[in-house]
């Protein structure tokens, strides 16, 4: 029997109808079977490149195709209509056994969906219950049609009021649950919408709502593999009886990366992902390639716009640190030209939160191209550092 949260590729009005919702979507053989034999070397090799420090994934060479893929992007046209964008927000893992990545995931019901008009730091919703126009996709080599180790979603949870769905999974319990495991009753709490462990396998596509609730790393237990239970609960019970549950098929390697549109929920996002997030979050930030002259390409042949808010708050924040070790621009010629260059292919989509006035930068660029740029750094500056 199919399932009523799954596609094929090419149904794209189907795929477009489940993540609108249930606020996710298991898109089933978007990659064929050499594509994914390609990516798992193509995984393999970049790791040993970046020594497992990935960077951002079109920054990656020969992982970057799985991202622009056609059917990949006939997938997002169809989830958002108008504009897509790139702004930088793709990750990797890869390990070559099972080890902390696999082991250790972010397992914590949460949403990543942030930025409100009046506060970059808070959660979004909207009152008129619109769906966020920016999604997550996510490609898993390993196979969780039946194993522990795949994602964890709350169906619907991209729709309503805030209060209901916070990252904390106290908040959307609705009653208790008694289940009997050797023996022993462990009442776990039971949420108010349906959970699901996506049962995703090779050459699938997992989409999800970046206001969609969801965990990672969910296990499955071998009596009942198609149940679900919250992270507390599951953890609880795994620390007394790990052997109940399916074991890991091998190791998390996976690739993740996101699509907005010009809005104003995913220009508010991609400030509190540029503006907001600790220095550590850049660290990798010199292998930050997506802004070079092949990737462009690549997007302005797919008509796909990018924005390049963390790679220019990057920038910022290393030029502010070369200086105070006493480095002259002269010396930082390259990430200073390199960084206006970024700020005048910048753009926002709404008026909140600006990273600095392009109006002004370019009146100032028209007399004074190091003036502009200081006028940029100063007011990026204010903004990263701003309470």
């Amino acid at each position: 029997m199919s399932s009523p949260y799954s596609a094929a590729f090419d149904d794209l009005e189907s795929i477009r109808r489940i993540a609108e919702t249930y606020g996710y979507c298991l898109v089933k053989n978007v990659y064929s079977q050499e594509q994914m034999e390609v990516l798992a070397q193509n995984l393999e090799n970049e790791n040993a490149v970046f020594e497992g420090n990935f960077p951002e994934l079109m920054s990656c060479p020969s992982l970057r195709w799985a991202a622009v893929e056609p059917r990949v992007l006939a997938i997002a046209r169809a989830l958002m209509p108008g504009p897509l964008y790139y702004y930088g927000e793709s990750h990797v893992d890869y390990e070559a056994e099972v080890g902390q990545l696999t082991n250790s995931p972010f397992a914590k019901l949460h949403f990543d969906a942030r930025g409100t008009p009046q506060s970059l730091n808070e959660f979004w919703f909207s009152s008129t219950d619109q769906i966020f126009r920016g999604y997550r996709f996510a490609v898993y080599l390993q196979n969780y049609k039946h194993w522990s180790g795949g994602l964890l979603v709350v169906a619907g949870s991209h729709r309503g009021g805030i209060r209901e769905h916070v990252a904390d999974s106290a908040m959307v319990m609705d009653f208790f649950r008694s289940l009997e495991i050797d023996g022993e009753s462990f009442e776990v709490g039971w949420p108010k919408k349906a959970i699901h462990i996506v049962p995703s396998e090779p050459g699938d596509l997992v989409i999800w709502n970046l206001r969609t609730l969801h965990s990672a790393g969910a296990r499955r237990l071998s009596a009942r593999p198609d149940l679900a239970l919250l992270p507390a609960y599951e953890r609880q019970i795994y620390n007394k009886y790990p052997n109940v549950f399916q074991p890991q098929p091998g190791p998390r390697n996976a690739i993740f990366f996101d699509y907005g549109t010009p809005t104003e929920e995913v220009d508010l996002y991609i400030k509190y992902r540029s503006q907001k997030l600790p220095p550590e979050h850049f660290e990798n930030s010199k292998n930050w390639r997506y802004d070079d002259e092949v990737v462009q390409s690549i997007f302005r042949a797919e008509g796909v716009g990018i924005r390049f808010d963390p790679i220019i708050t990057a920038l910022s924040v290393q030029i502010a640190a070369l200086r105070k070790l006493g480095i002259t621009d002269s010396e930082i010629h390259d990430l200073r030209q390199r960084l206006f260059a970024l700020l005048d292919l910048h753009e926002e989509f709404s008026p909140y939160f600006p990273l600095f006035s392009k109006e002004e930068f370019k009146r100032i660029a028209l007399q004074n191209r190091d003036a502009a740029l200081e006028y940029a750094l100063k007011s990026i500056s204010e903004r990263v550092n701003a309470d």
